[in-house]
């Protein structure tokens, strides 16, 4: 990794982890402290119409559309 650790250090390698939702979470459950169904606090977090435009957002390589939409329905059992 380029450089041994100092004592008592850990030398970690950060992988970024992300979750995924539709505005139906948001319309039924609370979310980061929010009230269902409240969005004006959400300006933070990067929103897309399609899974490719969050794609885009979250700054992910160019082949991210197809394995964030292969992802996605994996884990939803069935996502279109």
């Amino acid at each position: 990794m380029g450089r041994q650790p100092y004592a008592g250090e850990f030398m970690v390698l950060n992988i970024p982890c992300y979750l995924i939702f539709d505005h139906t979470l948001v319309d039924t459950y609370s979310f980061a402290g929010l009230p269902p169904g409240y969005t004006a606090g959400l300006a933070w977090v990067p929103q897309g119409k399609t899974l490719a435009e969050l794609a885009q957002h979250l700054h992910l390589p160019a082949a991210a559309p197809t394995d964030l939409h292969r992802a996605v329905c994996a884990g939803d059992g069935g996502t279109r």
